[in-house]
């Protein structure tokens, strides 16, 4: 009897021993798998927000360059902001962003450029008309992540050129979620610009 007692006693240890090392295992499984599961999100969001902002970049160009036209784009995740052009007060003005919350700081501090050849401003005739940047900064139990695409003037001689962003509400800053529409209103030609040049403004109208 005692040996049946001890053999049972021994198989109950052994079931809880094993029970605690399969706990054990899968508590640290699921503490190193979730972060890296979060990171891969991460970085593929990021890859997702990246192809945005060049396709929404290349059809402004697009209708930018040939004077018409109107097209419509899915937004992938998160907001997108629209900060119109404003002759009278051009700081931090021009821009369409893309913003949304990532689980992981995969950007984080000091900004990065995407597909930008030149940070100058104005920038000679040539280069990319926009600046994007993108940057990342803590938010509640998140990272606020936000590519910032920025329409800067390009200069040739004395003359420069600018694409020019507006909503449909006209001046006012919009954000939405859904889709983005991209059409052209008009070419214009500002002269006597204190630059000594004329200024050639191509405005396109953002709708969110």
């Amino acid at each position: 009897m005692k040996t049946k007692y001890r053999s049972a006693q021994t198989e109950v240890i052994s079931v809880l021993m094993i029970t605690g090392i399969i706990i054990s295992l899968v508590g640290a499984a699921y503490m190193w798998g979730v972060p890296m599961i979060d990171k891969r999100t991460a970085t593929t969001d990021l890859d997702i927000a990246e192809k945005f902002m060049l396709d929404l970049d290349k059809k402004i160009k697009e209708i930018a360059n040939s004077g018409g036209g109107e097209v419509s784009l899915e937004i992938p995740f998160g907001l997108l902001r629209v900060v119109p052009y404003d002759s009278a007060d051009k700081t931090g003005k021009n821009n369409i962003a893309l913003e949304y919350i990532s689980k992981q700081p995969i950007v984080l501090g000091s900004q990065s450029y995407l597909m930008t050849n030149n940070l100058d401003e104005p920038a000679v005739y040539g280069s990319e008309p926009r600046i994007i940047a993108i940057s990342g900064e803590s938010s509640g139990n998140g990272y606020l992540i936000t590519l910032n695409a920025h329409y800067r003037e390009l200069y040739s001689g004395n003359d420069r050129f600018n694409i020019e962003l507006y909503t449909d509400t006209g001046k006012t800053e919009k954000v939405g979620k859904d889709s983005v529409t991209i059409s052209f209103i008009e070419n214009k030609v500002l002269t006597d610009q204190d630059f000594g040049g004329s200024l050639t403004l191509t405005s396109i109208q953002i709708r969110i």
